[in-house]
């Protein structure tokens, strides 16, 4: 089992590395003549000029700080309002609606009313990414929620728990797993939306440093943070990963005992 997941890991680095490789070849040899286009040594040689500023690490924990703050609260008000929708049926009916409505507006398209009513702010940003963050997490506690099976609801009223025992002990841990999947989306969208309030102007953050990159003619610059949102967003996803396989195999052991 051990020796599967090296081998996966070592095939999911594979084309990266391979990926680099012609990279640096095709600029090397000529078959790239772009003047603005960097080599990954080049790339390479940006990011340790850069690791030795510390404005460098002040946009990367702004952005993430963003990301994480903005991601818990909308982990809170999703799987708050997603509890109160999925439970009544009548809420359930009137509202849902309404938010597929909401949640297929581009949000993209929103980050300049986002401008105009609150400025180049961190509030501009929380907010954002906060807003694209809400949506999968509670459509998917609603659905966690709908999905949770009558036998199960039956036994809790044969034994006579409370409403809020049967949430806490038999609704919630079955829709545990839509629920993370929600979370995870929402994770990823809260990065991207941060990091894309940062580039329209927010003067702070990942995207910020790397429009002044690309406008100041900075390309190896500007190639370091793409590739920094990348790890980031990779570190955030492992890690998320692993906290959830933590907390379903707690579930499990719970529920065997």
């Amino acid at each position: 089992m051990a020796q599967t997941k090296t081998k996966s890991r070592f095939i999911g680095w594979f084309a990266p590395i391979i990926l680099l490789i012609l990279w640096q070849l095709s600029i090397v040899t000529g078959i790239i003549r772009f003047r603005y286009f960097p080599s990954p040594v080049a790339v390479a040689q940006a990011f340790l000029r850069l690791a030795n500023s510390g404005r460098f690490y002040g946009n990367l924990s702004h952005t993430v700080i963003v990301t994480l703050v903005a991601w818990i609260i909308a982990t809170i008000l999703g799987v708050l309002f997603g509890l109160l929708i999925g439970l009544s049926l009548p809420v359930w009916k009137g509202v849902m609606a309404s938010v597929d409505v909401l949640r297929s507006l581009p949000i993209i398209a929103l980050v300049p009313v986002g401008v105009i009513i609150f400025g180049f702010t961190l509030r501009l940003e929380i907010v954002i990414a906060t807003y694209a963050a809400l949506w999968p997490i509670l459509v998917n506690t609603v659905s966690g929620v709908r999905q949770t099976r009558s036998e199960l609801l039956d036994i809790g009223r044969i034994i006579r728990m409370s409403r809020v025992e049967r949430v806490w002990k038999l609704i919630l841990p079955s829709a545990l797993p839509l629920i993370l999947v929600g979370l995870r989306l929402g994770l990823g969208l809260s990065l991207v939306l941060a990091i894309v309030t940062e580039i329209v102007g927010t003067p702070n953050g990942i995207g910020y440093a790397l429009i002044n990159a690309e406008q100041a003619l900075h390309p190896a610059q500007m190639f370091v943070y793409i590739l920094v949102t990348g790890v980031i967003g990779y570190l955030l996803n492992g890690l998320f990963i692993f906290s959830a396989r933590r907390i379903l195999s707690a579930e499990k052991s719970a529920e065997k005992n």
